[in-house]
Order: C-alpha cells, then sequence, then structure tokens
C-alpha cells in the first residue's frame, strides 16, 4: 500500500494568489502527498446545475469549506449561470451560481467506474497552478480517489504547484486557457517576461509542440506526416523527452513518451530496446502516478510478454 504523506502539507496565504499548499518537511520525489475522494462528481452527460443539487446534499462544513474555493466566471458567465438557474427553478439563484461557478473553475477531469467523470477534489483545488511543476495529480480508478505525487524533491517550506494546462504547448495557448477557464495570467518562471529562462522556455516549449504535432500525424497515418518511419519517430520522441527534461518536466507524459517508443521497438522487433523503455515508463508511473494505479499493473504484464 502506498503511503500519504498528507500531514506534510499546510494551507497559507501566497501573495497576490491568496491561498496555496505548502511542504511542512522534505519530500522526496515520487511521495504521494493526497488521496481523495471527490467532493462533487458530475457525469459527462448530467447538467452543471446537479452541482448545486448534489452540494445541497453535503454536510454543512463541507458546504462551508467547498465555498470558500475560488470561483473565476466573469460578468457575461455569471449571467449564463443565473439564467441557467431560473430555467431550473432554483431558488437561492445567486448561492447556486456561485457554487457551479466554484465547480466549474475547480473541476478535474477524470474517469470513473468506465463513465466520463469531472470532479471536484476539495483539497486539490488549493494547490495553485505553475508551467514548472512540482507535482501531478491523477485518478486512481481502483482506489476511487485522485492521489496527487510531487514530482521531484521538494523542501519544506516550498510551495506544492501543478499544471493546469498541458505541458506540451504554446506560451500564449497556455496563458490564454489560464484567463479563460480560471480568471488569472500566469507569472511563473515560464511566463514571466523579464526572465531570461522564459525566452528560452517559449522556444523549447515551441519546439516541442512541432515534435509533438509531428508524432500525432506520424501515430494517425496522415498522409502530410514527416515522421515516416518508426526509427524517426523513436528519434524524434527522443528530442521531444529531452526538451521536456530541459524545461524541468517530468511527469505522465515523459511516461507516454517512453510507452510509445516501446512500442515502436516492440513493432521493430527490437525487444531489448522495447523492454528498455517499458521499464522507463513504468518508474514514470510508479513516481507520479503511485504503483497502485492500473497503468502500472497494466506496464509489468506488457513487460513479463517480453522477458
Amino acid at each position: 500500500m502506498v503511503q500519504t504523506r498528507d500531514n506534510a502539507l499546510s494551507v497559507r496565504e501566497v501573495p497576490g494568489k491568496g491561498l496555496g499548499v505548502y511542504a511542512t518537511s522534505d519530500l522526496s520525489k515520487g511521495t504521494r502527498i493526497l488521496a481523495q475522494k471527490p467532493t462533487i462528481a458530475l457525469k459527462a452527460h448530467q447538467p452543471l446545475v446537479d452541482a448545486w443539487r448534489i452540494f445541497q446534499t453535503l454536510s454543512p462544513t463541507k458546504q462551508r469549506h467547498f465555498k470558500t474555493l475560488h470561483g473565476a466566471a466573469n460578468h457575461r458567465k455569471m449571467n449564463d449561470l443565473l439564467r441557467s438557474c431560473d430555467e431550473h427553478g432554483i431558488r437561492d439563484r445567486d448561492e447556486a451560481a456561485h457554487v457551479m461557478d466554484i465547480y466549474n473553475t475547480n473541476a478535474f477531469e477524470t474517469d470513473r467506474k468506465g463513465n466520463a467523470v469531472s470532479a471536484v477534489f476539495q483539497k486539490t483545488a488549493r494547490i495553485n497552478h505553475s508551467c514548472v511543476p512540482n507535482a501531478e495529480a491523477t485518478y486512481n480508478k481502483r482506489l476511487g480517489r485522485q492521489v496527487v505525487h510531487v514530482t521531484r524533491d521538494v523542501k519544506a517550506g516550498d510551495e506544492i504547484t501543478v499544471s493546469y494546462t498541458r505541458p506540451i504547448e504554446r506560451t500564449a495557448v497556455r496563458q490564454r486557457h489560464l484567463e479563460d477557464h480560471y480568471g488569472f495570467s500566469c507569472d511563473c518562471l515560464e511566463c514571466d517576461d523579464d526572465e531570461e529562462f522564459a525566452a528560452e522556455g517559449a522556444e523549447r516549449r515551441e519546439h516541442m509542440v512541432n515534435l509533438n504535432e509531428m508524432l500525432e500525424a506520424y501515430n494517425d497515418g496522415a498522409d502530410c506526416a514527416v515522421v515516416k518511419t518508426a526509427e524517426e519517430a523513436v528519434e524524434t520522441t527522443e528530442k521531444l523527452i529531452g526538451l521536456m527534461g530541459e524545461e524541468g518536466l517530468f511527469g505522465k507524459d515523459v511516461g507516454r513518451l517512453h510507452w510509445d517508443i516501446g512500442s515502436h521497438y516492440e513493432a521493430l522487433k527490437r525487444c531489448k530496446d522495447a523492454r528498455k523503455h517499458y521499464d522507463l515508463a513504468l518508474e514514470v508511473y510508479a513516481l507520479c502516478c503511485g504503483a497502485d494505479h492500473p497503468l502500472v499493473e497494466k506496464l509489468d504484464l506488457k513487460l513479463a510478454k517480453l522477458r
């Protein structure tokens, strides 16, 4: 059983950001810091107004805690929420719209019991964003919980951060997503115009996006694909992994890329090379998702067949 170090966290004020989550002791890479059941969860077909109905079934304490989370709706979006409340005959329309806004802002996409689901996990929702995060949140279907692991060594007093956007994305696209969905502009080192690292990072991210698009075209069998062979796909993927390392990015995406390389080598009948990258993928997933994650078991089975 994977140990959870949630007692090594504290919530406190972050200058200019409201509340945030901090490590109260040193945490080694791969440490699980949270494992939570959702406070409110909606299936894909459920209307947002159902978040308000579920909210009303929570205990007064859970309701109070939920309402302390950030809601990012602008005037237009809030009017849309209020209109939805009116259409569903909700009397407490202002409070309901506020709850729906909080849900919209803080929900993570997940998959529970084979159904597409979004959910708010109270403690994870307190973790602020960084484009170069030191933690990653993943839903573990076997546990029925969202788990959060630190993706590099963290010192006591460091703020815990996750990424609210896709890591392999251009700076302008990340910023637009953050502003539209969460109502803020990122000012991390990766996004600070005054920092040399930001300029270098923007160039690396652009290169990463281009490489990723080349790989997607190859995997889709597109006629316009620049990458034509499995060998070229391996080389391109290794370049992408290298750029992610230069950016300080480590997470499930790195595991996925190693898995892809393993698949390419397996197709080429180069089993030794395939095992090497499946092993690397296994290591990444175990660190970022936990040894009890279904992906780890799936990779274990794949490796067993290759031995």
